[in-house]
Protein backbone atom coordinates (compact mmCIF):
# COMPACT_ATOMS: atom_id res chain seq x y z
CA UNK A 1 0.00 0.00 0.00
CA UNK A 2 2.82 2.29 0.69
CA UNK A 3 4.44 1.58 -2.54
CA UNK A 4 1.42 1.79 -4.50
CA UNK A 5 2.28 5.23 -5.74
CA UNK A 6 4.71 3.49 -7.72
CA UNK A 7 2.23 2.06 -10.00
CA UNK A 8 -0.74 5.16 -10.04
CA UNK A 9 1.64 7.84 -10.83
CA UNK A 10 3.93 5.63 -13.54
CA UNK A 11 0.46 4.80 -15.38
CA UNK A 12 -0.36 8.50 -15.11
CA UNK A 13 2.88 9.41 -16.99
CA UNK A 14 2.00 6.73 -19.20
CA UNK A 15 -1.35 8.08 -20.36
CA UNK A 16 0.40 11.97 -20.76
CA UNK A 17 2.96 10.18 -23.49
CA UNK A 18 0.02 8.20 -24.95
CA UNK A 19 -2.13 11.45 -25.20
CA UNK A 20 1.16 13.12 -27.14
CA UNK A 21 1.20 10.25 -29.75
CA UNK A 22 4.29 8.86 -28.43
CA UNK A 23 3.31 5.10 -27.65
CA UNK A 24 6.79 3.74 -27.29
CA UNK A 25 7.94 5.90 -24.50
CA UNK A 26 4.43 5.64 -23.00
CA UNK A 27 5.22 1.70 -22.96
CA UNK A 28 8.95 1.43 -22.33
CA UNK A 29 9.20 2.09 -18.33
CA UNK A 30 6.03 0.08 -18.10
CA UNK A 31 7.73 -2.90 -19.96
CA UNK A 32 11.23 -2.46 -17.70
CA UNK A 33 8.88 -2.51 -14.72
CA UNK A 34 7.58 -5.72 -15.43
CA UNK A 35 10.87 -7.49 -16.64
CA UNK A 36 12.61 -6.16 -13.64
CA UNK A 37 9.76 -7.68 -11.17
CA UNK A 38 10.34 -10.97 -12.84
CA UNK A 39 13.48 -10.62 -12.34
CA UNK A 40 13.65 -9.36 -8.52
CA UNK A 41 10.80 -11.97 -7.73
CA UNK A 42 13.13 -14.78 -7.07
CA UNK A 43 16.19 -13.53 -5.94
CA UNK A 44 14.08 -11.51 -2.75
CA UNK A 45 11.49 -14.36 -1.93
CA UNK A 46 14.14 -17.08 -2.45
CA UNK A 47 17.78 -15.67 -2.67
CA UNK A 48 17.31 -13.52 0.63
CA UNK A 49 14.68 -16.06 2.00
CA UNK A 50 11.72 -13.06 2.47
CA UNK A 51 8.58 -14.93 1.27
CA UNK A 52 6.01 -13.32 0.04
CA UNK A 53 6.95 -9.67 1.87
CA UNK A 54 9.96 -10.01 -1.21
CA UNK A 55 7.38 -10.51 -3.85
CA UNK A 56 5.96 -7.04 -2.71
CA UNK A 57 9.63 -5.35 -2.06
CA UNK A 58 10.39 -6.61 -5.47
CA UNK A 59 7.19 -5.32 -7.10
CA UNK A 60 7.65 -1.77 -5.73
CA UNK A 61 11.52 -1.63 -6.46
CA UNK A 62 10.36 -2.66 -10.00
CA UNK A 63 7.82 -0.18 -10.50
CA UNK A 64 10.05 2.68 -8.66
CA UNK A 65 12.75 2.25 -11.41
CA UNK A 66 9.57 2.65 -14.14
CA UNK A 67 8.46 5.96 -12.52
CA UNK A 68 12.53 6.96 -12.28
CA UNK A 69 12.88 6.86 -16.21
CA UNK A 70 9.06 8.84 -16.70
CA UNK A 71 10.30 11.39 -14.12
CA UNK A 72 14.15 11.61 -15.89
CA UNK A 73 12.38 11.76 -19.46
CA UNK A 74 10.01 14.76 -18.92
CA UNK A 75 11.57 17.13 -16.00
CA UNK A 76 15.28 16.58 -17.29
CA UNK A 77 14.93 15.52 -20.73
CA UNK A 78 12.15 17.59 -21.66
CA UNK A 79 10.93 14.90 -23.81
CA UNK A 80 6.65 15.79 -23.55
CA UNK A 81 5.36 19.27 -23.65
CA UNK A 82 3.48 18.71 -19.86
CA UNK A 83 4.80 21.97 -18.39
CA UNK A 84 3.70 22.58 -14.48
CA UNK A 85 5.08 26.16 -14.51
CA UNK A 86 2.04 27.22 -16.74
CA UNK A 87 -0.33 24.56 -15.20
CA UNK A 88 -3.43 26.52 -14.25
CA UNK A 89 -5.91 24.38 -11.68
CA UNK A 90 -9.54 23.70 -13.87
CA UNK A 91 -12.30 23.08 -11.91
CA UNK A 92 -14.12 21.47 -15.14
CA UNK A 93 -10.80 19.53 -15.76
CA UNK A 94 -11.04 17.84 -12.57
CA UNK A 95 -14.53 16.98 -13.57
CA UNK A 96 -14.13 15.72 -16.77
CA UNK A 97 -11.31 13.30 -15.07
CA UNK A 98 -13.57 12.23 -12.51
CA UNK A 99 -16.55 11.59 -15.04
CA UNK A 100 -14.63 8.97 -16.88
CA UNK A 101 -12.39 7.53 -14.40
CA UNK A 102 -15.02 6.68 -11.66
CA UNK A 103 -16.82 4.44 -14.10
CA UNK A 104 -14.15 3.07 -15.21
CA UNK A 105 -12.80 1.93 -11.80
CA UNK A 106 -15.84 0.99 -10.88
CA UNK A 107 -16.39 -1.06 -14.48
CA UNK A 108 -13.11 -3.33 -13.08
CA UNK A 109 -14.72 -3.94 -9.98
CA UNK A 110 -17.50 -4.75 -11.69
CA UNK A 111 -15.30 -7.30 -13.97
CA UNK A 112 -14.20 -8.67 -10.40
CA UNK A 113 -18.39 -9.17 -8.92
CA UNK A 114 -18.96 -11.11 -12.35
CA UNK A 115 -16.19 -13.48 -12.11
CA UNK A 116 -17.88 -13.68 -8.08
CA UNK A 117 -21.15 -14.43 -9.14
CA UNK A 118 -20.04 -16.99 -12.08
CA UNK A 119 -17.70 -18.90 -9.58
CA UNK A 120 -20.93 -19.66 -6.56
CA UNK A 121 -23.10 -20.70 -10.05
CA UNK A 122 -21.00 -23.06 -11.49
CA UNK A 123 -20.60 -24.08 -7.53
CA UNK A 124 -24.42 -24.38 -7.56
CA UNK A 125 -24.89 -25.82 -11.08
CA UNK A 126 -22.03 -28.58 -11.05
CA UNK A 127 -18.81 -28.79 -8.58
CA UNK A 128 -15.86 -27.37 -7.03
CA UNK A 129 -13.80 -28.76 -9.87
CA UNK A 130 -15.43 -26.79 -12.55
CA UNK A 131 -14.83 -23.17 -10.07
CA UNK A 132 -10.78 -24.17 -10.70
CA UNK A 133 -11.58 -25.01 -14.55
CA UNK A 134 -13.24 -21.51 -14.91
CA UNK A 135 -10.54 -19.65 -12.95
CA UNK A 136 -7.91 -20.75 -15.18
CA UNK A 137 -9.41 -20.55 -18.74
CA UNK A 138 -10.78 -17.14 -17.40
CA UNK A 139 -6.65 -16.42 -17.08
CA UNK A 140 -6.44 -17.73 -20.75
CA UNK A 141 -9.41 -15.10 -22.04
CA UNK A 142 -8.02 -12.38 -19.91
CA UNK A 143 -4.47 -12.37 -22.06
CA UNK A 144 -6.71 -13.08 -25.10
CA UNK A 145 -8.40 -9.76 -25.38
CA UNK A 146 -5.39 -7.98 -24.93
CA UNK A 147 -5.46 -6.60 -28.49
CA UNK A 148 -8.83 -5.23 -28.16
CA UNK A 149 -7.94 -3.55 -24.72
CA UNK A 150 -4.79 -1.90 -26.05
CA UNK A 151 -6.74 -0.74 -29.34
CA UNK A 152 -8.97 0.54 -27.09
CA UNK A 153 -6.65 2.32 -24.37
CA UNK A 154 -5.12 3.92 -27.70
CA UNK A 155 -8.19 4.95 -29.22
CA UNK A 156 -8.99 6.81 -26.09
CA UNK A 157 -6.59 9.69 -26.71
CA UNK A 158 -6.85 9.43 -30.91
CA UNK A 159 -11.25 10.09 -30.34
CA UNK A 160 -10.93 12.86 -27.39
CA UNK A 161 -8.43 14.58 -29.89
CA UNK A 162 -10.93 14.37 -32.95
CA UNK A 163 -14.29 14.84 -30.87
CA UNK A 164 -12.41 18.33 -29.65
CA UNK A 165 -11.17 19.23 -32.85
CA UNK A 166 -14.51 18.34 -33.90
CA UNK A 167 -13.49 16.44 -37.31
CA UNK A 168 -16.66 14.62 -37.63
CA UNK A 169 -15.60 12.16 -41.02
CA UNK A 170 -12.03 11.19 -39.63
CA UNK A 171 -14.06 10.27 -36.20
CA UNK A 172 -16.58 8.12 -38.37
CA UNK A 173 -13.27 6.88 -40.34
CA UNK A 174 -11.08 5.93 -37.11
CA UNK A 175 -14.98 4.32 -35.68
CA UNK A 176 -14.71 1.88 -38.49
CA UNK A 177 -11.03 1.33 -38.49
CA UNK A 178 -10.44 0.26 -34.77
CA UNK A 179 -13.45 -2.05 -34.54
CA UNK A 180 -12.34 -3.45 -38.04
CA UNK A 181 -8.28 -4.33 -36.59
CA UNK A 182 -10.04 -4.80 -32.97
CA UNK A 183 -12.04 -7.52 -34.30
CA UNK A 184 -9.98 -9.64 -36.63
CA UNK A 185 -7.27 -9.09 -33.96
CA UNK A 186 -8.97 -10.41 -31.08
CA UNK A 187 -10.51 -13.19 -34.02
CA UNK A 188 -7.15 -14.44 -34.76
CA UNK A 189 -6.52 -14.59 -31.20
CA UNK A 190 -9.32 -16.93 -30.23
CA UNK A 191 -8.78 -18.78 -33.19
CA UNK A 192 -4.76 -19.50 -32.07
CA UNK A 193 -6.90 -20.13 -28.28
CA UNK A 194 -9.09 -22.82 -29.49
CA UNK A 195 -6.34 -24.61 -31.82
CA UNK A 196 -3.43 -24.73 -29.06
CA UNK A 197 -6.10 -25.22 -26.55
CA UNK A 198 -4.21 -28.27 -25.22
CA UNK A 199 -0.45 -26.80 -25.15
CA UNK A 200 -2.10 -24.03 -22.92
CA UNK A 201 -3.66 -26.49 -20.50
CA UNK A 202 -0.61 -28.19 -19.70
CA UNK A 203 1.03 -24.56 -19.44
CA UNK A 204 -1.71 -23.38 -17.34
CA UNK A 205 -3.66 -26.35 -15.72
CA UNK A 206 -2.84 -28.89 -13.28
CA UNK A 207 -4.91 -30.63 -10.72
CA UNK A 208 -5.69 -33.58 -13.53
CA UNK A 209 -8.19 -30.86 -15.36
CA UNK A 210 -5.92 -30.78 -18.63
CA UNK A 211 -8.67 -32.08 -20.63
CA UNK A 212 -11.52 -30.05 -19.06
CA UNK A 213 -9.67 -26.73 -19.39
CA UNK A 214 -8.24 -27.51 -22.69
CA UNK A 215 -12.55 -28.06 -23.81
CA UNK A 216 -13.64 -24.93 -22.09
CA UNK A 217 -10.37 -22.91 -23.68
CA UNK A 218 -12.13 -23.84 -26.78
CA UNK A 219 -15.76 -23.09 -26.07
CA UNK A 220 -14.57 -19.35 -24.30
CA UNK A 221 -12.72 -18.87 -27.48
CA UNK A 222 -15.67 -17.46 -29.18
CA UNK A 223 -16.12 -15.30 -26.08
CA UNK A 224 -12.63 -13.91 -27.09
CA UNK A 225 -13.15 -13.73 -30.90
CA UNK A 226 -16.20 -11.34 -30.34
CA UNK A 227 -14.61 -9.48 -27.46
CA UNK A 228 -13.88 -6.60 -29.28
CA UNK A 229 -17.14 -4.74 -30.35
CA UNK A 230 -18.06 -4.14 -26.39
CA UNK A 231 -14.71 -3.53 -25.26
CA UNK A 232 -13.28 -0.69 -27.83
CA UNK A 233 -16.20 1.02 -27.93
CA UNK A 234 -16.77 0.88 -24.04
CA UNK A 235 -12.93 2.83 -24.56
CA UNK A 236 -14.70 5.24 -27.29
CA UNK A 237 -17.64 6.17 -25.10
CA UNK A 238 -15.42 7.18 -22.19
CA UNK A 239 -12.74 9.14 -24.85
CA UNK A 240 -16.30 11.30 -25.38
CA UNK A 241 -16.32 11.59 -21.91
CA UNK A 242 -19.01 9.36 -21.25
CA UNK A 243 -17.57 6.99 -18.62
CA UNK A 244 -21.20 6.68 -17.47
CA UNK A 245 -22.26 4.86 -20.29
CA UNK A 246 -19.19 2.67 -20.83
CA UNK A 247 -20.03 1.06 -16.96
CA UNK A 248 -24.10 1.29 -18.28
CA UNK A 249 -23.35 -1.39 -20.60
CA UNK A 250 -20.78 -3.34 -18.92
CA UNK A 251 -23.15 -3.89 -16.01
CA UNK A 252 -26.35 -4.48 -18.54
CA UNK A 253 -23.63 -7.27 -20.39
CA UNK A 254 -21.82 -8.66 -17.57
CA UNK A 255 -24.68 -8.96 -15.10
CA UNK A 256 -27.83 -8.68 -15.95
CA UNK A 257 -27.55 -10.26 -19.95
CA UNK A 258 -25.08 -12.69 -18.76
CA UNK A 259 -27.76 -14.33 -15.48
CA UNK A 260 -31.01 -13.74 -18.05
CA UNK A 261 -28.55 -16.73 -20.37
CA UNK A 262 -27.23 -18.69 -18.10
CA UNK A 263 -30.51 -19.29 -16.52
CA UNK A 264 -31.74 -20.12 -19.61
CA UNK A 265 -29.24 -22.81 -20.44
CA UNK A 266 -28.93 -23.89 -16.36
CA UNK A 267 -30.65 -27.14 -17.72
CA UNK A 268 -26.96 -28.05 -19.40
CA UNK A 269 -25.61 -27.34 -16.01
CA UNK A 270 -21.81 -25.76 -16.41
CA UNK A 271 -22.07 -25.97 -20.22
CA UNK A 272 -25.21 -24.08 -19.60
CA UNK A 273 -23.13 -21.48 -17.95
CA UNK A 274 -20.91 -20.66 -20.49
CA UNK A 275 -23.49 -20.41 -23.54
CA UNK A 276 -24.75 -17.78 -21.44
CA UNK A 277 -21.56 -15.96 -21.08
CA UNK A 278 -21.23 -16.18 -24.29
CA UNK A 279 -24.24 -15.05 -25.82
CA UNK A 280 -24.29 -12.24 -22.92
CA UNK A 281 -21.16 -11.03 -24.52
CA UNK A 282 -21.78 -11.47 -28.40
CA UNK A 283 -25.16 -9.51 -28.15
CA UNK A 284 -24.45 -6.97 -25.72
CA UNK A 285 -21.56 -5.66 -27.73
CA UNK A 286 -23.74 -5.63 -30.82
CA UNK A 287 -26.05 -3.87 -28.73
CA UNK A 288 -23.25 -1.34 -27.71
CA UNK A 289 -21.52 -0.65 -30.57
CA UNK A 290 -25.00 0.06 -32.37
CA UNK A 291 -25.85 2.39 -29.82
CA UNK A 292 -22.02 3.85 -30.04
CA UNK A 293 -22.32 4.30 -33.92
CA UNK A 294 -26.26 6.37 -33.48
CA UNK A 295 -24.75 8.41 -30.66
CA UNK A 296 -21.39 9.43 -33.57
CA UNK A 297 -24.34 10.09 -35.54
CA UNK A 298 -25.82 12.75 -33.35
CA UNK A 299 -22.26 14.93 -33.41
CA UNK A 300 -23.87 17.04 -36.19
CA UNK A 301 -26.10 18.92 -34.46
CA UNK A 302 -23.56 18.73 -30.81
CA UNK A 303 -21.05 20.74 -33.71
CA UNK A 304 -23.60 22.85 -34.86
CA UNK A 305 -23.81 24.37 -31.49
Amino acid sequence: MLGSFTIIITNVFSGVYRSENKGTKATIPLAVSAILNIILDPIFIYYLNMDVAGAAIATVIANLIGLFIFIYWTYIKNDTTLDMRTYKRSKAIYKDIISVGIPASMEQILMSVFSMVINVILVWVASTSSVAIFTTVWRLVSIGIMIPVGIGTGAISVFGALYGARKLETIHEMFKYTHIIGFLGALIIGILTAVFSNQLALLFGGAGLNKEISEITVLLSFYVMFSSLSIISGFIFQSFGKGAYSLAFTFFKQIVLTLIFIFLFIGLKDLGVYYGIILANFIGGVIEIVVLYFYINRFDKYYAK
